[in-house]
This record gives structure tokens, C-alpha cells and sequence, in this order.
């Protein structure tokens, strides 16, 4: 079950990114572009994508934790980021942005380590649906 619920939450938010980068200027955050927030905020958004897709990798078997778990969830957050610059050339008053691309590799990075950081810490932290036969659900 944690693992379907992994995926869809992972999907979910991916088509929510999705759907905003849709947005013309006239009903995004334009206000956000002046301040250079908008920059954390690529890298605060991308970040949580980074999280939610190690969570499904780590549900979907892989060491819990581990470097694979990471490595593959960084590296397709920062393909959608890219994915996502490149839909955002096709919306009309929007514009492409490498720098954005940039916030969101680091977004994405700054998750991985800190995921990393904390699973060696405190190993057992990302044990949230234990796979052994001892905490399996025999109902």
C-alpha cells in the first residue's frame, strides 16, 4: 500500500508542477519574480519533488537510504526541472529559464543530502512500511 501511495503522491505533485508552469503571467505568482524569491522557491519546490520521489524509489525496494535511492531521485527531479523549463517555452508569456533550472538542481541536491545526512544519523528513520516478514500486517 506505502508504495502506491509513494507513486500517486510523487505523480500528484509532478502534475501539480505541471499545471502551474501551464499558468500565464496573468495567473502565476509574477510577484515573486522580482525579489529573486522565486528562485527558493524553485528550489524549495524541487526539493519536496527530490524527497517524494527517494520516498517512492525507497518504498519500491531499494536499500532504505541508501545512494541509489537518491542518485535516482535527484536525477529525475532534475530532468523534470528540465522538462518543466522547456514546457514553460511553449506557454505563451512564459519564458524559459536556465537560472530557474539551476534552482531546481540545487532544490534537488540540497534534498539528497540531507536525506543522506539523516539516514545515517539516525538509521532506521526512513523505515516508515518495514518490508520483513516480522512487521507484515497478517490479517
Amino acid at each position: 500500500m506505502r508504495l502506491l501511495l509513494d507513486w500517486a503522491l510523487a505523480g500528484a505533485y509532478m502534475a501539480l508542477i505541471f499545471f502551474l508552469s501551464a499558468q500565464g503571467p496573468s495567473e502565476g505568482l509574477l510577484f515573486l519574480g522580482t525579489s529573486g524569491l522565486d528562485k527558493v522557491v524553485h528550489a524549495a519546490e524541487f526539493g519536496l519533488l527530490a524527497v517524494l520521489l527517494m520516498r517512492a524509489f525507497d518504498s519500491s525496494g531499494m536499500r532504505r537510504g541508501g545512494v541509489w535511492v537518491v542518485v535516482f531521485a535527484a536525477a529525475l527531479t532534475a530532468a523534470y526541472g528540465a522538462l518543466d523549463e522547456w514546457h514553460q517555452s511553449v506557454v505563451p508569456g512564459r519564458v524559459p529559464s536556465l537560472v530557474d533550472a539551476c534552482a531546481d538542481v540545487a532544490g534537488a541536491g540540497i534534498a539528497a543530502v540531507m536525506w543522506l545526512a539523516i539516514a545515517r544519523k539516525f538509521p532506521g528513520v526512513f523505515l516508515l512500511g518495514k518490508r520483513n516478514a516480522d512487521t507484515t500486517d497478517k490479517r
